[in-house]
């Protein structure tokens, strides 16, 4: 009598867990999923990498992460970058293309935004 109610409770508890934890799954997947360019309230020149919000592009590894954000006219973007676990870097400009360890773009670049 008593085991064969623990094992039912069990279960019960069991099935309870994978449900909340399916449901979670599910909200993450929704809220974390990239919205197309006109449906997002994001710039998309600025990336946001904790968003995974990289419009201009993007590797994460565990050794060397890039995040993006789209190039603007001059051939500038924004990037942050992390190397290892260590947090994200400071956004900083870049000129596009130039390579894995860009070169920053001069003063006035993305936009007028970046000082250097």
């Amino acid at each position: 009598g008593v085991i064969h109610m623990n094992v039912g409770r069990a279960r019960r508890v069991t099935r309870a867990a994978t449900s909340v934890v399916a449901l979670c799954a599910f909200t993450a997947a929704i809220a974390l999923a990239a919205p197309a360019a006109a449906d997002t309230p994001y710039d998309p020149y600025v990336p946001i990498p904790l968003l995974g919000w990289c419009p201009g592009g993007s590797h994460i590894a565990d050794t060397l992460a890039f995040c993006e954000g789209i190039s603007y006219p001059d051939g500038t973007r924004w990037n942050m970058y992390r190397v290892g676990y260590v947090a994200w870097q400071p956004m900083r400009c870049i000129i596009a293309g130039s390579g894995v360890m860009p070169t920053l773009a001069p003063p006035g670049g993305c936009g007028g935004g970046w000082q250097g």
